[in-house]
């Protein structure tokens, strides 16, 4: 389960979280000595979530019966609603993907910068595609907030056997 080491996660016991967003950031201008300047807004903006839903794994349980076996305890069918949770969560964040930043065949060849074209992956171009990805992040000057909240990937099974085999090499 990914979900939790991708997105910025925050537990609360609270119904509402506010968080602040810079809805309008100032940009850098150029000034000459002994030249009054002017002073640029920043703009903060509530980003307010509602918790109103909820997801759960409800397990009628008879005590009794959950008593009299030995084979089945009380956290054991806690962690499996969690593992249940976790799924749904992680099957939440993935299907969302059609929200990220794409990276195709043609950011690969550095033949386009805004790529959908999926890459077919080999034992040969996984050191290709990791090179890539970080010309990618040096273009677009993303170092800086790449080292700051991470980045990812999201491997399919085959093409991590890929990347697994090729680290183990």
């Amino acid at each position: 389960m990914n979900w939790s080491e991708i997105c910025n996660v925050s537990y609360s016991d609270n119904r509402t979280i506010v968080n602040a967003v810079v809805s309008t950031e100032p940009s850098v201008v150029t000034g000459t000595r002994g030249t009054a300047y002017n002073y640029e807004d920043f703009v903060l903006t509530a980003d307010t979530l509602t918790i109103d839903t909820m997801k759960v794994t409800p397990i009628f349980i008879d005590e009794a019966d959950r008593a009299q076996q030995s084979y089945f305890k009380q956290m054991e069918i806690a962690d499996f609603q969690g593992r249940k949770i976790n799924e749904k969560l992680e099957n939440a964040l993935l299907a969302n993907h059609g929200n990220w930043t794409n990276f195709g065949a043609g950011d690969l060849a550095n033949t386009s910068s805004d790529d959908t074209v999926q890459i077919t992956v080999s034992a040969a171009n996984i050191d290709d595609l990791i090179r890539a990805l970080k010309r990618k992040i040096y273009a677009a000057n993303g170092l800086e907030l790449a080292t700051q909240n991470g980045f990812f990937f999201v491997w399919r099974p085959a093409d991590y056997e890929l990347l697994e085999g090729f680290v183990q090499a």
